[in-house]
């Protein structure tokens, strides 16, 4: 199975956190919550992880955790995964799409992600806290699934993959359900982990020479 996980350029990550972080502030959390979702990956040893889009330290961070970095294909989002997607497809590999910012991912929801799929046997969709957003696509090959993120993507999917005939499953876990794009997000993750913030921002150091001049 290969991981597919989409990143925009560091400087442009996390703008709906303007009112909360500084621009430096941003992009670290960025950095590091990638950090955290490459750590979940090759704890839970999947074969290949991609890294799509961003730049030069998206790259950087990706090949420092043994992933590969390609560059962003397509236009859009949905389109740059229908690439990858089918770049796996093509060499007989499942694909899994995670987005770059689950600040409590673990290596065990990727592994009960691909248990719910019953030997890569079904579709699995993980839905967002609110069930509305899709945080997660395992597609295994032969299923040739479009995904079609955006909002309320979680039921305009399930419905799809009915309608297709396609076996599909729900993979509900903290770990994927909470993406951190927004300052109600990053309220409501505090109250359940006070420090998550300090934590996150503190993590790596990539940008700590910059943060410091």
């Amino acid at each position: 199975m290969i991981a597919v996980i989409p990143m925009k350029p560091l400087a442009h990550a996390k703008s709906r956190l303007a009112a909360e972080l500084d621009p430096l502030s941003r992009m670290s959390l960025a950095a590091n919550m990638l950090r955290r979702v490459l750590q979940a990956t090759t704890g839970a040893s999947l074969s290949e992880v991609w890294v799509v889009g961003g730049e030069e330290r998206v790259c950087r961070i990706a090949l420092q955790r043994g992933a590969c970095w390609q560059a962003e294909r397509g236009r859009g989002l949905n389109a740059a995964l229908q690439w990858a997607f089918e770049r796996a497809w093509k060499v007989g590999r499942a694909a899994l799409y995670l987005p770059g910012d689950l600040p409590f991912i673990t290596a065990g929801d990727l592994r009960e992600l691909v248990a719910t799929s019953g030997n890569l046997a079904k579709i699995v969709l993980a839905p967002d806290r609110h069930r509305r957003g899709t945080n997660a696509i395992l597609a295994p090959v032969g299923t040739d699934f479009e995904p079609a993120l955006g909002p309320d993507s979680f039921q305009r999917q399930l419905s799809r993959a009915g309608k297709l005939g396609l076996p599909v499953a729900v993979c509900e876990r903290l770990g994927l359900s909470c993406d951190l794009d927004t300052a109600e997000d990053l309220k409501a993750y505090r109250r359940r982990e006070p420090a998550l913030l300090s934590k996150l921002l503190a993590e790596g150091g990539e940008l700590d020479e910059r943060r410091s001049s």
